[in-house]
């Protein structure tokens, strides 16, 4: 089964693709429309098993439209929000209410 990509505007690539920079073995978000790298301190991350963000995600759009979103970015994230519950239906044993779990920890731990 071919796994489909929920998020279609940034990938995980290395340092070294679509540029020649070093690859250190390191992972970097990079968008998808010139490769450019994310930075740490400008993104977050959601899993799409988190019942919570996928709740959010309508209430989301309908901010962007409120803002005067162009047209294009509605459809994006009507179409993510498609890709999501897709995912969330296939894998409905995976879905659950956001948690830090026992033991879990985070970069604010180290």
């Amino acid at each position: 089964m071919k796994l489909e990509k929920l998020d279609t505007k940034f990938y995980v690539g290395t340092p070294s693709e679509r540029h020649e920079e070093p690859d250190g073995g390191e992972v970097w978000l990079r968008k998808v429309k010139d490769g450019s790298v994310i930075q740490e301190d400008e993104y977050v991350v959601f899993l799409a098993k988190d019942s919570a963000f996928a709740a959010t995600l309508p209430v989301y759009r309908e901010i962007c439209a409120a803002m005067g979103a162009d047209q294009r970015q509605l459809d994006s994230v009507d179409a993510m929000i498609g890709r999501l519950n897709g995912w969330r239906i296939m894998n409905a044993s995976k879905c659950k209410v956001p948690d830090i779990g026992p033991g879990e920890k985070t970069l604010t731990d180290e």
